[in-house]
Order: C-alpha cells, then structure tokens, then sequence
C-alpha cells in the first residue's frame, strides 16, 4: 500500500473494455460481476492487497479511487479514471 494513501478512501475495480463491451457495465460487483458504477463493490484499502482481480477480455481492470460525484462518461474514456493509480508498496 502506498504510504500516502489515506485509510478512509475507499476503490472500486474499472475496466475501460468492460465499460464498452457491456454498455456501461465497466466496475466489478463481487455480487453480480460486471455492473454499471452505482452498483459497485468498494474497496477499502486495507482489503484491495487480498483481493483478487476479476478476469476480463481486455486484461486492463484498475483500481480507482470511488469518488460519487463523478460517474463514468459513456463511449469509453471516464472521468474517474483521473483518480487510477497503483496501490502496492513503493
């Protein structure tokens, strides 16, 4: 985990090729799999090192930081994915 992240932010799993190919279906629900922003799994830091990552066709699923107030832009590109970065140790 990197040292600057706070332990109260929370993540969700995006894939940019899921959010096309399942029309706007791009974040990772441990429940349903697939599924538009809204119904995403959070993530708190201390439970993304244990977590597995979800398989999916275009091998690009990040973690992003889960930010409500800026939900995907449909056609691919999000605004949330400003907030990707990598969550391992530096």
């Amino acid at each position: 985990m990197n040292q600057h992240t706070p332990h109260h932010m929370q993540f969700v799993l995006y894939s940019t090729h899921q959010l096309v190919r399942g029309n706007g279906a791009g974040f990772w629900s441990n429940t349903e799999g697939w599924v538009e922003f809204k119904e995403a799994t959070r993530f708190t830091v201390s439970s993304v090192p244990s977590c597995n990552m979800p398989i999916n066709e275009g091998l690009d699923a990040k973690w992003i930081m889960w930010e409500p107030h800026l939900p995907p832009v449909r056609g691919g590109a999000t605004q949330a994915e400003h907030s990707s970065f990598s969550l391992t140790a530096h």
